[in-house]
């Protein structure tokens, strides 16, 4: 199922897919669109059930090689890291099949690496939040979102990594990097976080830039893993305290930015076991869970406020007054 490579593709772009035919050509467009760039496209299939192998191989493009995990459903984690283990460029990308880039994103991250002698290089994210029906709903960036402020280009710290919690960044990154075996995607879904942290430990140097060319839509059913289910946040509590164990040694800023963000994961966890223990009657559970942590209010008052944030934006949106 493996296309003839490019000669010398200076960007490998991992994609993992499962059931991708809808959205998977215009992925590819986007990435093909920087025509100055040489790349090639490690596409991993999870076990598609679609029509998504039948449309790569009608590609027939050279650029394109068509992997796979090896199972089915072993999750997106799994297919990067078949990816990694595959990729020849200099320089790693990574795009999702239903995301894509805005023009010329290629040749900023590259430049700006080139420019700044960066191993390590992301842009802000466009979010585009999309309904049932396809329709935009609302439109921000992972900056804005996060409160950090970027004037054209800025140094990125492991200190920045997780006081903003910016996992969620796509970065392009020198393959050299992979040398250090860390730098792998563990199976959990919130463990993108790792796999960011040591990859920007490792970099000689990491710089995001202001521009959001990643465009990342947010779908109503979209199928990774909830922010609203006590599962994700489980995850990040495990994979949170795991780098404490490893990183004591490291700049206490970076230790007190873990720490805190393992309180945070700890909080919302806490809240979202809660509700599931109120919705399913087991109102002690959830008393005494709440009881032992209760800065999970905290958690309360921030949904409630970004529900009225929401309600407001759409009764502007709809020519109403606010809420």
């Amino acid at each position: 199922m493996t296309t003839a490579r490019p000669e010398s593709p200076l960007v490998s772009v991992l994609m993992p897919v499962l059931d991708g035919e809808r959205t998977i050509a215009l992925a590819l467009e986007s990435v093909f669109a920087d025509k100055g760039v040489p790349v090639e496209v490690l596409i991993v299939d999870d076990g598609s059930s679609d029509g998504t192998i039948a449309l790569i191989e009608q590609m027939n493009d050279p650029r394109i090689r068509l992997l796979s995990t090896g199972g089915h459903r072993l999750g997106a984690n799994a297919g990067r890291n078949v990816g990694l283990d595959a990729a020849s460029g200099e320089w790693i990308a990574f795009l999702d099949p239903d995301d894509t880039w805005l023009p010329g994103r290629l040749s900023t991250l590259l430049d700006t690496a080139e420019q700044t002698g960066s191993d390590w290089v992301a842009d802000d994210i466009l979010v585009v939040y999309i309904d049932s029906e396809d329709q935009v709903q609302e439109v921000s960036t992972v900056f804005t979102q996060r409160g950090l402020a970027v004037d054209g280009t800025r140094d990125l710290t492991l200190e920045d990594l997780v006081r903003y919690d910016l996992g969620v960044l796509q970065p392009l990154i020198r393959r050299s990097l992979l040398e250090d075996p860390r730098i792998r995607f563990p199976k959990p879904v919130t463990s993108d976080f790792e796999f960011s942290f040591w990859s920007l430990e490792a970099a000689r140097r990491a710089v995001v830039v202001e521009e959001a060319l990643y465009r990342y839509n947010k779908a109503e059913a979209h199928k990774t893993l909830s922010h609203a289910s006590p599962a994700f946040w489980l995850d990040s509590v495990q994979s949170t305290a795991d780098l404490l164990q490893t990183t004591q040694d490291h700049d206490p800023a970076v230790v007190r930015a873990l720490e805190k963000r393992l309180r945070g994961s700890m909080r919302r966890y806490d809240y979202l076991q809660a509700r599931v223990e109120l919705q399913g009657r087991q109102i002690p559970a959830a008393l005494g869970r709440l009881f032992r942590n209760p800065s999970v209010l905290a958690v309360v008052a921030e949904s409630a406020a970004r529900r009225i944030g929401a309600l407001r934006r759409s009764s502007a949106e709809a020519g109403g007054h606010d809420v």
